[in-house]
């Protein structure tokens, strides 16, 4: 049986981190933000006074393999989820999926460490995942395990988030995808754009050349509103710091890529994004506020999608990260699932997220009617 053992971030050495990277790679459900590429510059300069736990799940071998599960996690003493002390999924401000990483080749007997390790232990009574996936077969996987287990699940909040599906993009993909006024719509800006100048996507997987990109990408995302309310990442010096070691890290394995929607030559859209096991994660993107007309934005991402057969064929999906209600929700027509849940380890803890849970969906329900009514 796997064994879990729980360290302090600062008690990882390189050794462990490098095994960290492996399992990265062969993780059933891929995640960038589960990465130490991720995670590390993240703890470092967006939470330098956060204390994680990390969940070490070993097999019984003592060989570089036997690392086959982790999460990292905050100890959180109540929450609107849980009012009872818990673990909670590390997250930051720029964290948009959490979970674990589970070797996919063993990850039966690693959820299932996993849940026995929550249920035997006498200081937490439950695990919260913030924004996990649903849709997937470790979710599939930890719903059935966490029951056998006796650690139940309760689902806090489910939505939806656009990603592409590179294979599912034919090359009558407009037809298909969008309807006739839609179309006419991105026709419009499109020609727009084309009329100030030569409009081409470039999609670079960097690696030492990484900079150039990267700097491109952070100017244009501090233009326009970012910049003018204070939320782009130049706007504060420790999360710049963050963006460029992230970025530095994903780079050393070809594993940043910027996409920039170019006119003659000169990028007035970037986004970046992360490569992860089989999938790639969009972080941010930024366009050029002088060419708003043309919608470069909508236009960098709708030429993303065109371009990911060809750009992207190595890749099962690209993931917006966003949040429901963005533009790229018109644009990106695919849906990934979602949830924010909870994994409870006692009875008391089973009866207070029941109890929490219902009174969390009608606060929802009541704010999602207020919204309606002043509208």
């Amino acid at each position: 049986m796997p064994r879990v053992t729980k360290l302090a971030l600062d008690d990882l050495d390189q050794h462990l981190i490098e095994a960290w990277l492996t399992l990265e790679g062969r993780a059933l459900e891929s995640n960038a933000f589960l990465s130490p590429n991720f995670i590390l510059p993240a703890v470092r300069h967006l939470t330098p006074d956060a204390q994680p736990i990390v969940l070490a799940i070993h097999t019984d071998s003592d060989a570089p393999g036997s690392l086959i599960g982790l999460g990292v996690f905050d100890e959180c003493t109540a929450s609107a989820a849980l009012p009872l002390p818990h673990l909670k999924a590390h997250d930051s401000i720029h964290t948009f999926m959490d979970g674990l990483l589970v070797d996919a080749s063993c990850a039966r007997p690693a959820v299932t460490a996993f849940f026995e390790f929550l249920r035997s232990q006498d200081r937490w009574h439950g695990v919260h995942f913030s924004q996990c996936r649903a849709d997937s077969p470790q979710s599939q996987l930890m719903e059935e395990l966490a029951g056998q287990c006796d650690t139940p699940l309760c689902t806090v909040r489910e939505w939806e988030r656009a990603v592409i599906i590179p294979s599912g993009v034919t090359p009558n993909y407009m037809r298909e995808l969008y309807s006739p006024s839609r179309r006419k719509s991105f026709r419009r800006a499109q020609n727009k754009l084309e009329r100030m100048g030569i409009v081409a996507l470039e999609v670079h997987r960097c690696g030492t050349q990484h900079d150039v990109h990267s700097e491109t990408f952070l100017e244009l995302e501090a233009m326009g509103w970012k910049g003018d309310e204070r939320s782009a990442l130049l706007s504060q010096a420790r999360e710049a710091s963050f963006f460029r070691a992230m970025s530095r890290g994903f780079a050393a394995s070809e594993r940043a890529v910027f996409i920039e929607l170019t006119l003659d030559g000169t990028p007035i859209f970037a986004s970046s994004n992360y490569l992860s096991g089989t999938e790639c994660f969009g972080f941010k993107s930024g366009w050029h506020p002088d060419y708003r007309d043309g919608s470069p934005g909508r236009q960098g991402e709708l030429l993303t999608l065109a371009s990911a057969p060809a750009e992207f064929h190595d890749i099962a999906v690209l993931d917006s990260c966003s949040e429901p209600g963005q533009y790229i929700d018109a644009v990106w027509p695919w849906r990934r699932r979602m949830s924010s849940r909870l994994f409870t380890a006692t009875s008391v803890a089973h009866r207070a997220s029941a109890v929490t849970t219902k009174l969390l969906r009608l606060k929802r329900r009541l704010t999602r009617n207020s919204t309606v009514r002043d509208s």
